[in-house]
């Protein structure tokens, strides 16, 4: 408290009023919010880690995913499942589908690199 009634005598030719003090108080805390916030975004772009247990191979996988389909494009060698990212890269008029992977597989496709999950 004897901070405070140095900081009031330092101030008494401005300080005229109790509210001056407590709108000088919130400035402060306001400034100090902004920063701290500010200072929180620099580490906002920090790649996470995502550990997955390995349950099994891809194949045992894949098993248990047998009734989703398979896309490929005509002119391609990689096969996508619905939930690859590149599946939506496919153009329209090349795109085939397979009733399951094995089936791509089949026809020589080979799962693409960028199938999340697997």
């Amino acid at each position: 408290m004897e901070i405070l009634a140095v900081f009031k005598e330092k101030i008494k030719g401005v300080y005229t009023d109790e509210r001056f003090l407590y709108i000088l108080i919130i400035i402060a805390v306001a400034i100090g919010s902004f920063y701290t916030g500010r200072m929180s975004l620099k580490h906002q772009n920090t790649q996470s880690v995502s550990i997955y247990k390995n349950t099994g191979s891809v194949a045992n996988i894949m098993d248990n995913l047998s009734d989703t389909k398979a896309y490929a494009s005509k002119i391609g060698s990689r096969y996508y499942m619905a939930w690859c990212p590149g599946k939506d890269g496919l153009s329209p008029k090349n795109l085939i589908s397979f009733q399951t992977w094995q089936d791509a597989e089949r026809a020589g496709y080979k799962l693409a690199d960028d199938c999340p999950h697997l």
